[in-house]
Order: structure tokens, then sequence, then C-alpha cells
């Protein structure tokens, strides 16, 4: 069989892929090129779903509430007013269309709606009157008050009574999200600061009851917690945890850890019923994953804030809200004498106007506006929003006497105390407990006047008993739904009689239903596939040990890692002794007990991030038999994680494991969350075998035990071959998994997103589509493998505010650095000086170093930082390691440099003079380096553990959708482990930037396969380099440790390379025939097949927003099963979704035929006929008839040279996208490049030197060459984009134009014009992207672009089913001619 290599590039909404043989060739089949680009929509995750369908639940089972309400009071109302109910139904509808005619909504001619209302101004008065008095109510008003109670019941974040006068969550909650800073940290080195911790002292929850209850500004709040928690501004402390305490709301999309990220809007607002949806939707964020679980507990925190704030001393929430109403009344009263006395113009634009949408004004703001005695609804302006055009009205008042009065109205704005309203978002806070006491006291008050209340159905329950379940009616989280017949249903019922509220705990079985609710809920393990291999809680204790060990198995004690001993004794001593260890409590305990040094202990040990406390925890709840009943405890752990509901929990300590009273209450007090991605038998019961010594190691937990390994350590060294036994131990145990289709098998075993998952599938199918055409396996695979959050780590506060914020910080802690001397003044002003050239790492690192050389310790004048005599210098060489981090990096004197000559510090007697120490603390504490630049300043050795590091860095991956394919392959597919290569994303970007071999992802989408191409050919020599010179050649490291070999690619890559195979040298790389082949491959060769994933939508909608009353356009009535629902009086949903194509055959009068394509929406998939009869001019249509039922949406459709998809419908034409990629020169594609640089300068507003006929992106220095953009250089790139578009390709009519205007403009077009112009057009014509381009500059509108077809289809059109590599295609429906 011949070598065939196939490289995978795959992204969230594409696969790149190249076959390539021995020689580094492309592939050539049936005379078509083997690689390309499959495109497809970026899969979302069932969030959005999930989203609207919780939303649709919460709504449906309020409905089923108030439906056993009414049933309740049915019989007893009807003999009072036969047509209550109706009227109450019929309110949502105009007077013209309501089926009872009645004038009133409420009553009857007893008792008018306007009687009821100036008794009652709002329900709270009603259910105030039926709490303090002792008296027969109207029935009906009694219902009302129900009513209203069970439909707004609160929320059930709380078990239990809420006790207002004690809150135990708040140090809890706070020392949790302290924890969660730590684990955050270690995640994003160096941005300590970043995530910094609350300091706790005792006073500390006293004064935040202080601010959060005191009358002062948000302003003045926030700036008072920040100084309580001793955190800086930019921290996530306060952008986080002090916003959502304050505000109640925070965009976490617009974080500094997230901003540039590029993730779509995500808010969380404490005052949205959607909360939890959108804590869900959130975890799209990866930075943020760790801190989402604390959202919850904060607004328990802010709930807790706001109810002491209204309640008060009253005794019912509804005292407290009359009294809103009575303030808000109050306040209204005199803000309308105000405004008649000194601005009685604005008076009616105040109070009565409604016509403008824009204007936030009174009657926008509650809702609601009275029009000729008539009450007029809309939705309301936000709070913010008219308290904004208050300030502003009030800032026209220029009366003196005015004044204190407009001052009065602002503070009270400021304190958010003026016009409140009672029906606010803020009421999201209650919890249902106190509206469970006001329904308990009028149930029990009314029932002596009502006695039905207390008659008993069959059961025993009475009408009382029946409304109180009604209200507490909450169906547990481990039931799941009750379709017993739905797929997700894991539901077990005793019997098949109707489930009520006051009976579903007899007729569910709610055991039975948790055990199933228990697998459903657990995840299988990362590594292992078996079936029983479930995650163990995060709060496991033999999860808890791993955790610690993994800390401790790094821990650096005088620049070595600790000793064996000196571990197991900090374990014990620290670990299994306090339930939060500290990094303080590690250096007292070295301090006291083995007199290590204070300052150096600080300087290498990070903070602690693990802990112990469920072993602390369950030792103190069973003393003497812990030990005996250490398996139970583990599974009583399992239960408390995922139980939230302590009744259950309660009863399974009981009835399952036989605890006492005393035990159970202890246990129920405990609170554990999450799971971990490892399994029990993956830590503590699997082994593996070394076939050369037939020595068997594990298990996993024991060997980090008794070694300073880490978990990926174990995994991948040599020694112990686990990796092989993993991967043994999956294939033995998913040969069933086989007889599943990849899709289920992935479902099933594959741990990835679901937003991945379509990419695993697409790349899957690659595969198996090219080993067919190839009619053999392939070879190996190279899998890119791209860097986990790559950049993430950098926070995008600036340098310059970094700097100067440090700076401020430190300037009492250097002064006892008398031998060196550090003017910070002066280097302030300097840092003023260069603020804008911050970027420059030169420059940035001469403000980190205090202006001086890293290693003489000399100052630098500031004026030769670019003289040429300074150096970066990599701590690490680069000669043998590729490390281009901050911590890696220092400046330093050249001369110097050249004495370091590519070698470990500490391989250097005398280099670093006896200050040096002492200086590289100072910047540590100043925070000026990070602890792992200082750590690598100040090490004494590197052991042969952190040099395999870098080796298997190279050899494997981390990333996570990588690996779920590598799954897929070995398990599923049966392929071999070496067979298999990670080729790293940041190897292929660094041989392209160090060659001049451009991508741009602005040109085309060919990159995706050229960076495919590049993955096989570069990962090949990578990968034998590796495998020959460090798993073969040496053994033991020794070659890295005396310089013989390097690690780094770019200095593999610089020179030709070879290996020897069985005696004969081979060459692995000749980088000058190489070289050649790549550019030629990348930049002459345009033979890449592009292909596009067709689908059927299942979307309803594409907006479920409710358009106003009296536009129709496309609108779709609320409810299609009432005819009353007329769109133009009630409105209607809009953007309907179309789910998929349909090609009919029309006929007219004269038998003519002519054919059209419709889109049919998801609403109308069962009714084609009916939906189409609709849609066709009957007039002009005799006869139609369905030729094709089942256009999908991206389905390729060609038209004489023309190629594209159709993307949506715009009235009766249909948006289509170009699927014929442009072709762009070498030339060509280097601009683009520099133009993506220049906008991205000009984004971040990054200087650059601009003349009349050239732009300096960035200057020539003794490393690099200069980047410029030049006028003759756009404009070439100009005139390659008119001459595509002018192609028989692109004949659309709009692109034709496009081309004409920029002849006829380009020579009038200065520079800066010009890469504005090319900006815009290289929007356009982009395979399977839609754009429009401003064209502004050339006489064109600013949205121009777009392209489109009619729905009539011309002769000759054809419908094109292409196969995932396109190498197979079939014309499914062309248009005839002739017609």
């Amino acid at each position: 069989m011949r070598e065939y290599n196939l490289g995978l590039d795959i992204g969230t909404n594409s696969v790149g892929w190249a076959v390539v043989d021995e020689n580094n060739q492309i592939v050539k089949k049936g005379g078509k090129a083997l690689w390309g680009v499959r495109m497809f929509d970026e899969a979302q995750s069932a969030m959005d779903t999930r989203i609207y369908r919780n939303s649709r639940r919460r709504i449906n089972r309020r409905n089923q509430r108030l439906v056993l309400l009414q049933n309740e009071f049915y019989d007893e109302i009807i003999k009072v007013d036969l047509t209550f109910f109706q009227r109450l139904k019929d309110s949502f509808f105009k007077k013209e269309d309501k089926l009872n005619k009645n004038s009133y909504t409420f009553f009857d001619d007893n008792i008018t709606d306007k009687e009821y209302f100036k008794k009652f101004p709002t329900i709270y008065h009603l259910r105030k009157h039926l709490l303090h008095n002792d008296e027969k109510i109207d029935i009906r008003m009694l219902y009302l008050a129900l009513h209203h109670i069970i439909k707004y019941r609160g929320h059930f974040l709380h078990s239990g009574n809420v006790d207002l006068n004690s809150f135990q969550k708040i140090k809890d909650t706070l020392e949790s999200f302290n924890s969660k800073m730590d684990e955050m940290s270690l995640e994003f080195e160096d941005n300590e600061d970043y995530f910094a911790h609350i300091e706790f002292d005792e006073y500390l929850e006293m004064n935040l009851k202080n601010i959060m209850l005191s009358q002062t500004s948000k302003k003045e709040k926030k700036k008072k917690l920040v100084e309580l928690f001793k955190v800086g501004q930019k921290s996530l402390t306060n952008e986080l945890l002090i916003e959502l305490l304050v505000n109640k709301k925070v965009k976490l999309d617009k974080l500094s850890i997230t901003k540039d990220k590029k993730y779509e809007s995500c808010e969380i607002n404490f005052e949205k019923e959607e909360l939890f949806e959108d804590i869900e939707k959130a975890r799209t964020i990866t930075e943020l994953f760790y801190i989402l679980d604390e959202i919850i507990n904060i607004k328990g925190i802010v709930d807790y804030y706001y109810l002491l704030k209204i309640i008060g001393s009253n005794e019912y929430l509804s005292d407290s809200m009359v009294k809103i109403y009575d303030k808000h009344c109050e306040d209204l009263h005199e803000l309308k004498n105000f405004i008649k006395e000194y601005c009685p113009d604005k008076y009616d634009e105040c109070f009565r106007k409604t016509s403008d949408s824009k204007l936030c004004n009174y009657p926008k703001y509650v809702g609601m506006n009275s029009v000729n005695q008539k009450m007029e609804r809309f939705s309301h302006c936000k709070k913010e929003d008219f308290y904004k055009y208050l300030k502003n009205l009030f800032n026209t008042i220029e009366n003196e006497k005015a004044k204190p009065k407009i001052e009065k109205f602002k503070q009270a704005i400021e304190n958010d105390d003026f016009l409140n309203r009672q029906n606010s978002s803020h009421n999201s806070s209650i919890p249902m407990q106190l509206n469970l006491k006001e329904l308990t006291v009028i149930l029990n008050k009314q029932s002596k006047y009502y006695p039905f209340l207390k008659d008993k159905n069959s059961d025993g329950y009475s009408v009382l008993d029946r409304i109180i379940a009604i209200f507490e009616y909450k169906i547990p989280y481990y039931v799941g739904p009750l379709n017993k017949n739905s797929k997700y249903s894991w539901l077990i019922k005793r019997s098949d009689e109707k489930i009520t509220p006051w009976n579903y705990e007899k007729i569910i079985d709610l055991d039975a239903s948790a055990k199933e609710f228990i697998q459903r809920m657990q995840n299988k393990c990362t590594y292992l596939k078996g079936e029983n291999d479930y995650c163990l809680p995060k709060k496991s204790i033999l999860f808890s040990e791993y955790n610690c060990l993994q800390y401790l198995n790094r821990l650096i004690i005088n620049g070595a890692l600790i000793k064996d001993e000196l571990k197991k004794e900090i374990y014990e001593n620290i670990f299994l002794c306090y339930k939060k260890p500290t990094k303080k409590n590690i250096i007292e305990y070295l301090k006291t007990n083995h007199n290590y040094d204070e300052t150096t202990l600080k300087s290498n040990i990070s903070e602690v991030n693990c802990d112990m406390s469920s072993y602390i925890q369950f030792k103190e709840i069973y003393g003497e038999d812990f030990e005996q009943n250490f398996n139970i405890i583990e599974e009583i752990i399992k239960d408390i994680t995922i139980f939230e509901d302590k009744k259950i929990l309660e009863k399974r300590l009981k009835e399952i494991y036989h605890l006492s009273d005393d035990k159970v209450q202890k246990i129920k007090s405990l609170n554990y969350k999450g799971y971990a991605t490892l399994s029990k038998h993956f830590l503590n019961d699997f082994y593996s075998v070394n076939k050369q010594t037939n020595e068997r190691y594990g298990p996993i937990i024991q060997i980090m035990r008794d070694t300073n390994y880490n978990l990926q350590q174990v995994i991948y060294d040599d020694r112990y071959n686990f990796i092989k036994a993993i991967d043994d131990y999956n294939k033995e145990n998913l040969n069933i998994a086989k007889k599943l289709n990849v899709s289920d098998f992935i479902d099933e075993y594959i741990y990835v997103s679901p937003i991945m998952k379509r990419s695993l599938i697409q790349s899957y199918n690659i595969i198996q589509e090219l080993e067919k055409i190839l009619g053999q396996p392939i070879s190996k695979y190279y899998i890119e493998c791209s860097r986990v959050n790559s950049g993430s780590s950098k926070i995008t506060a600036s340098r310059y505010n970094q700097l100067k914020e440090l700076y401020k910080n430190c300037q009492s802690q250097v002064n006892d650095l008398s031998k060196n001397y550090i003017n910070i003044n002066k280097l302030s002003k300097q840092l003023e000086e260069c603020k804008d050239k911050l970027r420059a790492d030169k420059l940035y690192f001469y403000f980190t170093q205090f202006g001086k050389c890293m290693y003489t310790l000399e100052d630098i004048d500031l004026d030769d930082v670019f003289s040429g005599k300074y150096d970066i210098d990599h701590i690490y060489p680069q000669s043998l390691i590729k490390d281009d981090s901050l911590s890696n990096r220092v400046l330093t004197n050249k001369e110097k440099n050249g004495k370091k000559d590519n070698k470990f510090i500490f391989d250097i007697p005398g280099f670093l003079s006896k200050e040096a120490e002492a200086f590289y603390k100072k910047l540590l504490e100043c925070k000026l380096i990070t602890k792992e630049k200082y750590r690598r300043l100040t090490m004494k050795q590197i052991d042969d553990n952190e040099l395999s590091v870098f080796v298997n860095r190279q050899l494997v991956a981390t990333n996570q959708s990588i690996k779920g394919l590598v799954e897929v392959l070995k398990i599923y597919k049966g392929v071999k482990p070496t067979n298999i290569v990670y080729s790293k994303a940041t190897n292929i970007n660094d041989f392209r930037n160090n060659y001049d071999l451009y991508k741009s992802r602005t040109a085309n989408n060919y990159h995706h396969a050229h960076d495919a191409y590049l993955n096989v050919v570069i990962g090949k020599t990578l990968d034998d380099y590796y495998r020959y010179n460090y798993l073969q050649k040496s053994k033991d490291i020794l070659d890295l440790k005396n310089k013989k070999i390097t690690i780094n690619p770019e200095k593999i890559l610089s020179k030709n390379r070879y290996i020897y195979k069985n005696g004969e040298k081979k060459v692995i790389w000749d980088l000058e025939k190489n070289l050649k082949m790549i550019k030629t491959n990348l930049y002459y060769r345009f033979d890449i097949n592009e292909t596009i994933m067709t689908r059927t939508s299942n979307k309803m909608f594409k907006k479920t927003g409710i358009s106003p009353s009296g536009k129709s356009e496309n609108l779709i009535p609320i409810k299609t099963s009432d005819s009353r629902c007329d769109v133009l009086k009630y409105g209607g949903i809009k953007s309907n979704s179309y789910s998929f194509y349909c090609i009919v055959e029309l006929s007219d009068k004269k038998e003519k035929k002519s054919y059209i394509l419709e889109a049919i929406p998801k609403t109308h998939s069962d009714k084609l006929e009916e939906y189409i009869e609709q849609s066709i001019d009957k007039k002009k249509v005799s006869d139609f008839k369905i030729i094709n039922r089942n256009i999908k949406s991206n389905i390729i459709i060609e038209y004489e040279k023309l190629r594209y998809v159709i993307t949506g419908k715009s009235g009766e034409r249909y948006l289509i996208k170009n699927f014929k990629d442009r072709n762009f020169s070498y030339n060509a594609i280097k601009t683009i490049k520099h133009i993506e640089k220049y906008n991205y300068q000009k984004k971040f507003e990054i200087p650059v030197e601009e003349t009349k006929e050239k732009i300096i992106l960035a200057p020539k220095n003794k490393d690099t060459k200069e980047i410029s953009l030049t006028l003759n250089e756009c404009q070439a790139l100009l005139d390659e984009i008119i001459s595509l578009f002018k192609k028989d390709i692109y004949a659309y009519d709009i692109i034709n134009k496009i081309a004409s205007n920029l002849e006829e403009n380009k020579q009038n077009l200065t520079l800066i014009n010009l890469i504005k112009v090319l900006t815009e057009v290289l929007v356009l014509l982009k395979t399977n992207e839609r754009g429009t381009a401003d064209l502004t500059l050339i006489n064109m509108n600013k949205d121009t672009g777009t392209l489109r077809i009619n729905k009539t289809l011309k002769p000759g059109m054809k419908f094109i089913s292409e196969s995932p590599t396109g190498y197979y295609r079939k014309v499914i429906f062309e248009v005839p001619n002739g017609i």
C-alpha cells in the first residue's frame, strides 16, 4: 500500500483537509486534487433551545396552577356570578372581540370595577385587607387575591423558613468566591491582581450590611465595597461580584478578561426570570467556567439585603408593597406640582405623551396611560432610562428657586428611591416563603366564612390543603419530565393515576426516579470508557486527595521540587487538619518546624486551590468509625452532590444508610456541588504493565503519593505505559460501541461540547469518504492541535494602566534596595511619556525591571533601549526550548547576553551578582514579574521531569475537541495510537511567520486546507525528529542537558535534518526544497475543493418578539387557534423561520409551465399544498405541482458559471451567498495581511507612521524587518480585485457595477481611503459569507453588495448535491430549457 497521510484542521464551522503522499505532494485521484474545506453552520449548543423550552414550561406550569385553583373555586363562584371566569378569560381582547359583552372585567352591577379599584388600588391593597381584617369578603375578591399569590409565588432558592434576622450564607459565599479566584489565578498565571482575594476581618459582614442598606448612590456603594474587600478597580471581584451586589446585573462579555474574545452579548441580570437560563448560556465563556456556579449564591446575598430593605419592620410582604405604592403616589404628586410650577410647557411631554416611541417619560415608565377615559397599555421602559429622562429635564430648568428641589429629586434617584413601582423586576428577589405565609393566613381566616374550603375529597385532602399544595407544587429536578413517553423522561411511577400537586409523592416512586437520575447525571471518565466508569463528585475524598497531590507534587521549596517525606508531612499536618488550607498555613509550618526563610517561601509557594474539607467533616461525624465506613461515606458524598432537596437526602440517609438522627442532621448541613472528570476506577483501581519487565504499575493515585509526578506525567511516562493500558481497556470495553453510528457513538462515549460534535462528525465523514476514494486506509493522521485559551491568559487592561497602578503601590517597597537605587518618580514620568509605545516588549521590560538590566542590574538609559545595546534574552535558552512567554524573557545588556550563550543561568558560575536575587524578590513583591519568572531566574537546576514536560508538549494534545476526534479514530475506527500525530498550531504559525508564508482569513477560506497540508508537512518532520532524537536515541534526556539536540521547533526547521533508519541515512527535512514546494502549493494552485453541509432547520421562529399592533407584515397570530387574534389589533410573532424549500411547477391558463422555489416555514411543514396554494397568484396560475419536496438549506445552485447557496428570504426574493472562492496572488495575500494588521492597530489605537505614499506598521530593527503598506501595493491589490470581479464566475449585476465604480474612482483615492475601500470590498464574494460593503467613497450605498435571486427559476439552473469532499456530485434537479 502507498503512504497516504491526512492532515486535518478542525474548527467550529469548518474542517480543512489534505491528503499528502510520502513526498509531501498533494494526492490526485480521478483528476481531482484531494484537499479541501468542508463548511457548515456552527452548531449551537442545546442551550438556546433549552432556554426557550424552560421558559415555555415555566409559563405552562404557572397556567396549570391557575387552572387547578379555578377548579377549586368554580362551583362556588358561578353560584354568585355565572360569567366571572369568562370575563377574566376575555380580558386580553378589545371590547368588540369579547364573547361576554358585560361592561366590567372583574365584577358585575353589584360591585363595579371602579368601586373595587377605589377601595383597592392594587392587588396588594386587597391582600393587606384580607390579612389584617377578620371579616367575610366577596368570594371573587378572595379568588383574585389567591390567584395573584399563586401566579407570582416567588423563587424557591431557599429551603425551610426564611429568617431575615440571620443569614448564614454571606461568609460562605465570599469564601467560596475566593476559592474560585484561586482556581482562576492558576489558569491565568500572569494576572494575580485580577483574581485578588477578598480580605476578611471580624467586621466584614457588619460593614457589608451597612453599605448595602445605606441611602447612598450606587457609585458610592461600589467605592466603599472596593475598599471593604481590599481589591483593585481592575479585579474580577470588582467587575463581577461588586457589580452584581450593587447593580444586580453585569455583562459577562464586557469584563476585562472577556471583552476582546468576541463572545456574543451575555448579561446576567438578577431581575430577570431567565436567570438560570442566562447562567447556562454563559457557560460558553470559557474564561468564567469556575465562577458561574457562584452567581446564584451572590443573588442570595442581594435578595437578603433587598428584603431587609423593603420588609423592614412590616409583618407581611403586602404591607411593604402598599408602602411602596403610597410613597410612589407622594413622589408623583410632588413631581407633578414641581413640573407645573417650573416648566409647565413640559407637563404633557412628561405625563401624557406616548406617540414618541423613544421618549422614556412617566407613562412609558409605568406602562400605561389614560386617554379619553380609556386605559392604554404598553411595555415598560427601563427605570434607568426614565431616570435619565428626568435628569435631562431637570438640567433644562435654570430657576434658582428650583435648585433645592432638583437636588432632592436627584439624590433620591441616585439612591434608587424615587417613584419605585410595586411590580418591578426587583420582585424576582422575593422568596416563596413570604407569599406562602400570606396565603396560609388568608385561607385560615376566610375558611370560617366559606366552609367549602374545609371540605375533604376521597383522598382526605381539604380544598384549603389542595390550594396550599398547588402553591408549593414544584416537581423535584431528579424526577424530570412527567410525560413517561418522552425520550427525555426517566420517571418511575407506582400507578397510572393522574399526577396532582397533592398526590405526586404517592404516584411517583421518588427513590427509584432518583436512582435513574443519578445514572443520567453522571458523566463518564475522561480517560476510561467502561460501562461503570462514572466521574467522581468534586468533593469525593479520593478526588480531593488527587487535587491536593496535583498541588503538592509541583511545590517548589528552595528552588527544587518538594521531597517525598516533607510532602507527606505537609499533607498530614496541613491538608488533613485545615478545612481551608492556605499558603500562609504552609509557610508558618515550614518556618516553625524546618527553619525555612519566610521571604523565599512566599516567593516560591503558590496560593492553595485544593482542600480535604470533606475528609475532615466526615472524620468529625464518624470519628473512629471513619475508616471502616469509607466506601459508604463516598456514596453519601455522591448523594449530597446530586440531591439539593434535603428531604430526599434525609430519607436516603435513614433508609439506605441507616444513620442515626444526629449523623443525619450533621450531614444534611453539608453542601457539595459539581463533578470531577475522573472516575474512581481510573484513580484507584487501574493498573498498567511494562511489557519489557512485566512490572505492574498503579494505581495512579499511589504513584502520585510516592512521586512528584502530576497526572499528565504519570500517564505519558514510558516507564508506566498507561497510554497503551488505557487504549487496550477502552477497546475491550467498547466493542459494542462500534455497532452504533458515529453520531450516537459520540453522544454515548465521547465527552465533547455540542458545538464541537458537528465538527467531529464532519471530520469522520471526510475520512470515510477519502478511504473509499483511495481504496485503502489512511496511513497517518496529522491533526492540528490549537492552543487552548491562547491569548486569553492576558488581561486586556493596557500595559500602561497596569504599570501605573503597580508603580503607585510599590513606592514604599523599593526604599530598602539601597545598593540598587530606584527612582520611582523618574520612572513614572518616563512611563507617562512612553504610554503609547508600551506594546514594544523592550520598553515594557524596561519598566517591569525598574529601568535596569536584569542580569547586571546596571541602569539602562531609556534612549538606548532600541539602540542595539540591549537584547531580549530567553531565560530558558531558545536553542533548546520554544517559550516566548513574558515569564521567559528579560531585557539585558547585549554583551552580558553574549556571555550567557544559550545556556541556563545556573550553568554559568558567578553569572549573576549577589544582589540579583534580592532584586528579583522585590520585583516579585511589587508584582512586576510573575512567580514563574522569579522561579526561572533563581532556580539552581532543571530536573528531568521539567525537560520531559517540554518534550511531551510537542507529542500530546490537551485540546478537548482534538481528544474527541482521537477517541473516535482509536476506539470507533480502530486506528493505532502511533498513527495519530498532533500538529501544534503554534508551530505552523511560527513557520509561516519565519518564511513569509502569509495567511489571511479575509482573503478566502483556502487557509483551512493550507493549514491541513502544513499539518502533515511540518507535523511529520517534527514528529520524526522528536521520536528519533528523544524517544529512541536519548533514553534519559542527557543529550538535552548537554545541549546536543534541541526541542525548539523553529530551530529544528531552520536547517536540513535527517535520521538513521535501519542503518540508512534518511532526509526528513530539506529546507530549500520544501520551502519551494510549500510556496507553490499555497499560492500558485487553486484546485481546493470547497463544500457545504446542507441542513433542514427545526426552528419555528427566528425571533419570538411580539410586534406592535397595526403592523401586519409577515406576522403570525399570537394564538393561531383563536380567530379573534387579528395581528392588526394584537400584533403577532415576527420572523418566521424557513425549514426547507420546495421546487414547484406552475401551469398558467395556457398550460405554459414555469418553476419557482418556495420557502416552507416550520409551521407549515406538514401542510405543503395548503401553504403553496395560499402563496401563488391564482389569477395567473391555473394549477401547480410539487416537483421536489425537500430542498435543504445550503444546497449548491449552479447557473451558467455562477455557483451559490440560498441563505434566506427577503420579500419575494431570496438572499444568496457566493460559493466560488476568490483566488489571490502571493503579493495580494501579503497586502491583505498588512491591511488586517493596519485595521487592528487603528482599532486599538496603536500608533503608525503615515505618509501619502506609505504607512509603516512596524519599523525595522535588529531582529525584524519593516512591515509597511504602500500606495502602489494597495493599488495593485485593487486592480487585482477589479479584474476578479469582472470574471464570468462573479457575473452578478451588483458585482459588475461595483467593479465599474472601482475602476472609475480608483485614481481619486488617497492611501487611507484606498485602504478603507479595500477593507470593505474584501467582505464581498467570500465563500459562504454574506456581507455588505460601505462604498460611499466610490459613490455607492453604505450597504452595497447583497446578492439576490428571484423565486422564479431560470432554465438551466441546477440544484447540486455534493459529498463531504466534493469528489462525488449529483444533479438533483435541473430547470428544463425551452419553458
